[in-house]
């Protein structure tokens, strides 16, 4: 009987594994698609998808950790020019803010700036596109990177990744 219990906490911890292996990947498939991607914010600045500096912003990730207890996530990755899709050596593209906020509508709500992607030449320890970041979410939050501007825009469901595959 002991070992029955044994082997079932072994699977357990594998499956929880596993779980956190793939929250990357079901983050990166939570993408908002939509053609049409716009929104206002609470002082007017207007956010839509599009091109940032005239090429396809991209984003990968590479650490998606959820801490069910604490409500915290850790992401890392890199902001890149979707050229390669395939690619994950690709060219880093700097300079993309990052923050999370939750959509009503067409407005964003709880707009919390978190960072905005390295520029090598300010920070040659780091390469240029990555991000990395640990914050405190809620079910509703979204996850967006755009240009100073608002335009690029892309949208993670990243409240609903992480509160769906953890208890």
């Amino acid at each position: 009987m002991k070992w029955f219990f044994l082997l079932l906490f072994v699977e357990f911890i594998q499956f929880k594994s596993c779980k956190a292996q793939d929250l990357g990947l079901l983050l990166a498939k939570s993408e908002t698609t939509e053609n049409h991607l716009e929104y206002w914010d609470s002082i007017g600045k207007y956010y839509d998808r599009g091109e940032y500096s005239g090429v396809a912003l991209q984003v990968i990730f590479s650490v998606v950790q959820f801490n069910a207890s604490t409500k915290k996530v850790k992401v890392q990755g890199i902001t890149s020019a979707g050229f390669n899709r395939q690619n994950h050596d690709t060219l880093g593209l700097c300079c993309v803010q990052y923050f999370l906020a939750t959509p009503v509508g067409q407005k964003l709500t709880k707009l919390r700036l978190l960072g905005v992607s390295n520029d090598h030449s300010l920070n040659k320890g780091e390469k240029e596109g990555a991000f990395n970041f640990e914050v405190e979410i809620s079910k509703d939050d979204r996850l967006y990177f755009s240009s100073y501007s608002g335009s690029g825009l892309q949208e993670f469901r990243i409240g609903e990744v992480c509160y769906n595959h953890f208890p």
